[in-house]
């Protein structure tokens, strides 16, 4: 994580299956292992639509939702904005061999990000100027820091590796606060003193 911005994203939604709305998105960037900026915003979304645990779990608040939350479309331009400033992985298209730049991302089970950002970009026709196909999932690098380890946390829940870490775990399952959550967490499990 040297010159090169890395985003760290994170979802919160309504629920876990695909049929539930994404109703926050967060991310911050990162060069050297240090938070250059962030990105956070609340989603509108119908709450018939939703789990209701998930959303307890997810610290939704009405209140702020009414007062902050933005259509989905307009969350989705505004992050494509905002990840244009770290487009910092050269590519080239497949389809008509031009040059195109991404930024390069992160994330906790990124996947389930990933898909999410996806979908929402591709139903919007915008170009996602992140690189989610290669994204780097922090749960799998702690998968392996813990493979053989003798003493490790009884899950690999972000915040019982956190915790595990003596990370404190405030604010844990709002969108920005995961982020940093894993930047935390990341540090931990790849630099050495």
């Amino acid at each position: 994580m040297k010159d090169v911005a890395t985003l760290i994203l994170d979802t919160e939604t309504g629920g876990l299956e695909d049929r539930h709305p994404t109703i926050e998105l967060a991310a911050i960037a990162v060069r050297g292992w240090e938070e250059v900026a962030q990105f956070e915003r609340r989603i509108r979304f119908d709450e018939a639509a939703c789990d209701p645990e998930a959303l307890k779990l997810n610290s939704y608040d009405p209140d702020v939702w009414a007062l902050e939350a933005i259509p989905p479309m307009d969350a989705l331009a505004d992050f494509a904005r905002w990840c244009s400033d770290y487009a910092d992985v050269e590519k080239v298209s497949r389809r008509t061999g031009g040059a195109y730049k991404v930024a390069r991302c992160s994330g906790w089970n990124v996947a389930f990000d990933c898909r999410r950002l996806e979908r929402g970009f591709k139903a919007s026709g915008m170009f996602l100027p992140a690189d989610t196909y290669q994204a780097l999932d922090w749960l799998q690098v702690a998968r392996g820091y813990f493979w053989d380890a003798e003493k490790r946390p009884e899950n690999l829940k972000l915040t019982t590796v956190a915790e595990w870490f003596g990370i404190p775990t405030d604010g844990a399952h709002g969108a920005l606060a995961d982020c940093r959550l894993t930047l935390g967490v990341a540090r931990r499990l790849t630099v050495r003193d």
